[in-house]
Parts: C-alpha cells; sequence; structure tokens
C-alpha cells in the first residue's frame, strides 16, 4: 500500500513539475546554470566584485527566486482555485439522482484527487450504480458521506447510495454515517435521518478507522450458503472445489473500523480482515448476516449487546 501511495505522490509531483507548471523546466534551468557557475569559477576562480561572474551568478538567482520561486506562488493559488471550483461542482450536483450528476460529480472527485485532495463532502449526496475506482477515484480517506445530523431535514443530510461499488478503494478515517438513536437509560427510542448503503460493495477496501455509526446497510439478496463450488473431481471420487461467489466485505480492512447503532439485512462479511478488531456496538440485524464461522458471528452479537460506557 505504501510503494503504491508513495509511486502516485512520485508521478503527481512530475506531473506539476514538467506538465502543468513552468517549475521543473525552471528547476533544470537552474542546475544547469549553476553547474557552469561553479566550472566557471574552479577554472578561473571566484567571482570578484566587477567581474562577469557576479552578473552570471546574479542570473542564477533570479531565475531562482523568479521562475521556480513565483512558479511555485502561481501553482498554489491555481490549484486553491482548482479545488475551489471542483468543490463547488460536488456541492451543487450531489443530491440530484440524474446520470449526467453522478457523472460530473464523480468526475469532480477525480480531477480532485489528481490535485492530491481526498477528502470530500458528500452529505445529501444521492448516488446510484456507480463504481469510484472505475471513474479513476483512487482515494476518498478522510471524507464525510453523510454528516451524522440527528434532527434536522433528512433530505439535505442523510445520503442514498445504491448499488455504489467502494472496492480497492482508499477510505481509511472516512465517515460514511456517525449518528446514534436517541436513548432513555439503556433504551433506544428513536433515530434521526441517517444513511443508507443498498446493496453497496466493499471488497478489498481500506475501511480503516471508518465510522457507520448508525447507518442502515442491506442487501436485497441473501448472502450464498457458500463461496465455492463443485467444479470438478479427482480420480477417487472426491470433489474440487473453487470459488464461484465474492463476500461484499471480501479482504476489506475493518481494523478500528465502528458500526455502532447499524441496522444490517442480510450482509455478508466473510473474508473480511481484523473483523476482530471493530465495533458492533447496538448493531440491529446481525442475526441476518453471514460471517466466516458461528462462532465469530456469536462473538460479535455479544459484543453488540454490551452496555455503552457513554
Amino acid at each position: 500500500m505504501n510503494f503504491f501511495a508513495n509511486r502516485r505522490w512520485v508521478q503527481r509531483i512530475w506531473r506539476v513539475a514538467f506538465h502543468e507548471t513552468l517549475i521543473g523546466a525552471s528547476s533544470v534551468l537552474f542546475v544547469i546554470l549553476l553547474l557552469v557557475a561553479l566550472v566557471w569559477a574552479a577554472v578561473k576562480g571566484w567571482p570578484a566584485l566587477g567581474d562577469v561572474q557576479v552578473e552570471f551568478w546574479g542570473l542564477i538567482f533570479d531565475v531562482f527566486v523568479i521562475l521556480v520561486g513565483f512558479g511555485i506562488i502561481q501553482y498554489g493559488k491555481q490549484r486553491r482555485d482548482d479545488i475551489a471550483r471542483h468543490a463547488e461542482v460536488i456541492e451543487d450536483l450531489k443530491r440530484w439522482s440524474s446520470e449526467e450528476a453522478k457523472h460530473r460529480v464523480l468526475g469532480a472527485m477525480r480531477r480532485l484527487n489528481r490535485l492530491g485532495k481526498t477528502n470530500f463532502d458528500l452529505s445529501g449526496a444521492h448516488l446510484k450504480n456507480a463504481n469510484f475506482t472505475g471513474y479513476g477515484i483512487k482515494s476518498i480517506a478522510g471524507s464525510t458521506l453523510s454528516n451524522g445530523s440527528l434532527w434536522v431535514s433528512d433530505e439535505l443530510t442523510a445520503s442514498s447510495f445504491e448499488e455504489v461499488d467502494f472496492s480497492f478503494l482508499d477510505a481509511s478515517e472516512v465517515v460514511f454515517e456517525k449518528t446514534a438513536p436517541f436513548r432513555f437509560g439503556q433504551e433506544s427510542l428513536l433515530h434521526g435521518p441517517r444513511a443508507t448503503y443498498t446493496d453497496c460493495n466493499f471488497r478489498w477496501a481500506d475501511l480503516r478507522k471508518a465510522t457507520f455509526d448508525g447507518a442502515e446497510l442491506a442487501w436485497t439478496n441473501a448472502p450464498p450458503d457458500s463461496l465455492e463450488e463443485q467444479i470438478d473431481e479427482e480420480p477417487d471420487g472426491q470433489p474440487v472445489y473453487g470459488r464461484a461467489e465474492m463476500s461484499v466485505f471480501e479482504e476489506a480492512n475493518l481494523a478500528d473500523a465502528s458500526f455502532r447503532y447499524c441496522s444490517f439485512k442480510q450482509a455478508d462479511f466473510r473474508l473480511a480482515l481484523n473483523i476482530e478488531d471493530a465495533d458492533f456496538l447496538g448493531a440491529e440485524g446481525l442475526d441476518t448476516c453471514v460471517f466466516d464461522n458461528d462462532g465469530l458471528k456469536k462473538k460479535i452479537i455479544q459484543n453488540s449487546k454490551r452496555q455503552d460506557p457513554r
């Protein structure tokens, strides 16, 4: 993961320096002039006042300060302007459910990813049949997909994601939802608006420290009894099995993820990573979900019924 992150960082620096600005070319010119000056000084001696070399050194510093320095300043301003413009597109269109709005929002997120921004505000968004990585979006780390407001209009604050594919995405520390039911003692009475995730996939996603508190996660079809099926038979009659299905959380990293007070329906957590480190306090519908084994399922359900320390 770190290798690919570092590679993307190097690729982005190269693109900014040599394709989007003159910073790279100015830096190369600065190094060439500096080398010429050093060779000249080694042969002719270091410059004395009034010598032509003084002017040459002045040229070097002009290149460094004016071209490189102001190039960096200009790029910083341009980057801030671009981020603000793309963020406005997301803010204006995220609540629309049309295909055009979806393409424009995801396109803006892809361009913001290229600018190094991963933390988006999608509170109140309505997305259907979308694939983030398919649009070239590699990371939404630190984003807010639903803002967790309890008693304000759900039309404005509660997000809806249907058949959205979060697979292979860096979604670490993302707030998918952050709300909790109104409680009287240990009893939950009411629940405010909250995000819904219907038939979504999280395969191979990085969900470390992600927050789903209070979200509704539901799948229309029940998980298959097995992820494997018989594909052949050994000469001695022993069956040979192969993978036929995938879990919706397959290889997803759930370390320190929070599913407090979530409402689940038919979630398939088989082959999820670090699921025992996730917090399911107060979660409902875990009996409809599938885990790697019955012992793990029983343990998670028991932990979900523990007393809230807060």
